[in-house]
């Protein structure tokens, strides 16, 4: 499953968050200004006032004992008055149900008003959130887009992150080039997880390169292609993909009943008929998630093959199945 790295709030001085949906950047851009230069000098030393002793009681940290009702309430204050701690702050509350009944949806409205103000940790956030579907209708292309930003303002793990979805053709074109250096960018700022994701990668550009020299070792009937210019289609297209799996996973009792949720990603090969063939799992989270994963997909009915100069060929696919405990 991609990474989601929560970030520690006494240690910021960056913020996540937004209350009503925003259409476009530029219009973001142009109402926050505003709001912000409408703001005094007294007002603006006020709010970060509020933020600062609100986190105090959110973490119960410098000086603190944790009360979320008090953090509620000075958060909630500081945030109408648009300071970034705070709107990060209250966002993650509604994100874990921290003295709040949990909701996503608002989370996710908070981070987005804080991404649209380039607050890279809530790039990161709403990325994710478009990635599992949370508080949003699910965008692999959203997540896609934030997961980027992020990862263009130095986040390692919205670097990690993009690479697995670069390197999966999830949400984007696929671009093993483009995937291996996010990963090393990652990998350089921390994320431990990114090494064994640049062997991966490594290992599919070693495969595309060999099969451009003609040096594939197998015969054109056999060669598995890693990337094609017409690439496999499911039946009805993703979104029939999503439904189908949404329809067809079972949740397995024994991860349901101790919360056990991710998202396991499948390779398998698309043969020039269309059948699926040797799925497996090349990042799993439990044994009975990943065995579910791996059965949904067996089950799949006949894609529409992968075509390379017109003719049918055999080419190696990846799919993410997520497990979301509501």
């Amino acid at each position: 499953m991609r990474k989601y790295i929560v970030f520690t709030l006494f240690a910021l001085n960056a913020a996540v968050c937004y209350p009503q949906e925003i259409k476009n950047a530029a219009t973001a851009d142009t109402v926050l200004t505003t709001v912000e230069r409408q703001l005094s000098a007294d007002d603006i030393a006020h709010a970060k006032e509020l933020a600062r002793r609100g986190i105090g009681y959110y973490t119960g940290k410098g000086g603190y004992n944790r009360n979320f009702e008090k953090a509620l309430d000075l958060l909630t204050q500081a945030s109408e008055l648009d300071n970034s701690d705070a709107i990060c702050a209250l966002a993650h509350m509604y994100e874990n149900g921290n003295g709040v009944e949990q909701d996503y949806e608002k989370a996710a409205q908070l981070y987005m008003k804080a991404a649209h103000k380039n607050v890279v940790m809530a790039q990161t956030s709403l990325a994710y959130f478009y990635d599992e579907g949370l508080g949003v209708d699910q965008s692999f292309v959203e997540a896609v887009k934030w997961y980027r930003k992020a990862a263009d303002n130095n986040d390692a793990s919205a670097q990690y992150n993009l690479a697995d979805m670069l390197s999966n053709g999830i949400g984007v074109e696929k671009d093993l080039e483009q995937a291996l250096a996010y990963s090393r960018k990652s990998l350089a700022g921390g994320v431990r997880e990114a090494s064994a994701q640049i062997s991966n990668i490594q290992r599919q550009i070693s495969l595309e390169r060999a099969q451009q020299a003609g040096e594939s070792g197998a015969t054109d009937a056999d060669a598995v292609y890693a990337n094609v210019p017409e690439m496999p289609q499911f039946p009805g297209g993703n979104e029939a993909l999503l439904n189908y799996l949404r329809t067809n996973i079972k949740y397995p009792s024994v991860c349901r009943e101790n919360h056990i949720q991710g998202r396991v990603i499948v390779t398998f090969i698309i043969n020039k008929d269309g059948s699926v063939e040797t799925p497996r799992v090349v990042r799993g989270v439990h044994e009975a998630l990943d065995n579910e994963a791996l059965r949904v997909i067996s089950l799949m009915p006949t894609w529409q093959p992968g075509r390379l100069n017109g003719e049918p060929v055999r080419v190696m696919y990846s799919i993410p199945v997520n497990f979301r405990l509501n």
